[in-house]
């Protein structure tokens, strides 16, 4: 981040990964959230 750059954070993030507005809803949904968290312990058992 350079002193220069005054934008959000979560803009240059969203920038990063491209993200419009629907993927960030998407992505912020509170199930998407947790079958992420519920399906790690999976993963880890399974390997």
């Amino acid at each position: 981040m350079s002193a220069g750059d005054d934008r959000p954070r979560s803009r240059r993030v969203a920038r990063a990964f491209a993200l419009d507005d629907e993927g960030w809803r998407r992505h912020a949904n509170p199930w998407s959230v947790w079958t992420r968290v519920a399906t790690l312990p999976l993963i880890v058992l399974a390997v």
